[in-house]
């Protein structure tokens, strides 16, 4: 019998202005997979801000003599707040009494948005497949942040072999810009395991999971249902009138944060014992242009209210293409990214047409799933355009 390959995709629409902050985290999802007995690969993919500190700190083969896609660089943090400006690495702790520094393989970056992104592989073997019943608590470690307020970060996840050999890896984008107007901004929290499982359980963060950052208002933010009725402008939490909103899908309101960058911490998981965390940052702006780069292609429908899906088969090719357009003035579309591609994925074949202000940019996405891959798998698209560095 054939298995299927379905995948999912996300268009996440964002025109970006560098950073201004001092501080370098900017964002991290924790995941594992059994390598066989009680030996697990931890896989991290992070973001963190590329001017950190001296040269030194993120040095690469970049015309700048900073990092670039392909180098790999020692993951530091700078204890401001404890430390008195020490400089420590930035770990993963395995919950057993064993930690790991962090390299990470930069996959994508941005000089004019300032971050690097990539990701960092850990292999370990515990004593037992958990920790006396109860879960290994997996845990990558440091400061700062780089939001308002700052503070250090412990990204969270929960591991036990005897229930599950592996947990999802969350696939959605790092940075998300919603406006401070009011009204429910939403944004999807997207993941699925290498195997094609995809979660079944969202929730925010709590307790030691959020680090020393500040909490959020409750009224802010929310899985399951809004945080409150827009048009009565309620103040009750999960407001009884609103709708239910679909599983995964967290609604925020810029309003209430005010103007700013802020650190969302949630955990996402199958309903058993495997726990995912994301810390991905939620920037609050004045105003969000109404010309932002437009996401389509052949065989993608973007323009209803579900995620658009394609049906594949186990074996069999995957093709279609990505196309991003923009008509702001003087702008071009600077790039189509993808942070994490399913194993095996490729974008090729860049095809760039139009002028400034209406300039179009299309690349190919090519995936034959291999034997073990069959299921449901997201790839979260985003188009920028190069306005910000006129």
């Amino acid at each position: 019998a054939r298995m299927t390959s379905r995948i999912w995709l996300l268009c996440a629409l964002l025109c970006l202005a560098p950073p201004e902050f001092s501080a370098h985290f900017q964002y991290a999802t924790v995941s594992y997979e059994s390598l066989g007995g009680n030996t697990v690969l931890i896989n991290v993919w992070s973001q963190f801000r590329r001017s950190f500190s001296s040269l030194s700190a993120f040095s690469g083969s970049g015309a700048d003599g900073r990092a670039i896609t392909g180098d790999t660089v020692d993951i530091i943090g700078v204890d401001y707040l404890n430390g008195g400006g020490s400089t420590q690495p930035v770990r993963v702790l395995t919950g057993d009494g064993s930690a790991y520094p962090l390299r990470m393989l930069v996959t994508q970056y941005s000089a004019t948005e300032d971050f690097l992104f990539g990701y960092s592989n850990v292999t370990h073997t515990y004593a037992a497949p958990n920790d006396g019943g109860n879960d290994w608590l997996v845990t990558m470690e440091g400061c700062c942040r780089d939001v308002s307020g700052g503070g250090s970060f412990v990204v969270t996840a929960r591991v036990n072999l005897a229930y599950e050999s592996q947990s999802v890896a969350v696939k959605s984008l790092p940075r998300h810009v919603i406006s401070s107007a009011p009204a429910v901004a939403l944004v999807d929290v997207f993941a699925d395991s290498p195997r094609g499982v995809t979660p079944t359980a969202w929730r925010l963060g709590q307790g030691s999971e959020l680090g020393t950052g500040a909490a959020l208002p409750p009224l802010a933010l929310s899985f399951g249902l809004p945080p409150y009725n827009a048009s009565a402008n309620a103040t009750s939490l999960n407001n009884a009138s609103a709708s239910p909103l679909p599983p995964g899908r967290l609604a925020l309101r810029g309003d209430v944060l005010g103007a700013g960058r802020f650190a969302v911490v949630a955990e996402v998981g199958t309903g058993m014992r495997a726990l995912t965390p994301v810390d991905f940052i939620v920037e609050v702006v004045d105003s969000v242009s109404s010309l932002i780069p437009q996401l389509g292609g052949d065989a993608l429908d973007v323009t209803g209210a579900t995620t658009p899906r394609l049906d594949g088969f186990v074996g069999y090719e995957v093709f279609f293409s990505v196309t991003a357009t923009t008509l702001r003035p003087l702008a071009k579309i600077a790039d189509i990214r993808v942070f994490i591609l399913p194993s095996g994925a490729v974008l090729n074949n860049r095809v760039e047409s139009g002028t400034a202000g209406a300039h179009t940019l299309t690349l190919d996405f090519r995936w034959t799933p291999g034997a073990g891959q069959g299921g449901s798998h997201y790839v979260c698209f985003e188009a920028v355009d190069g306005l910000w560095s006129a």
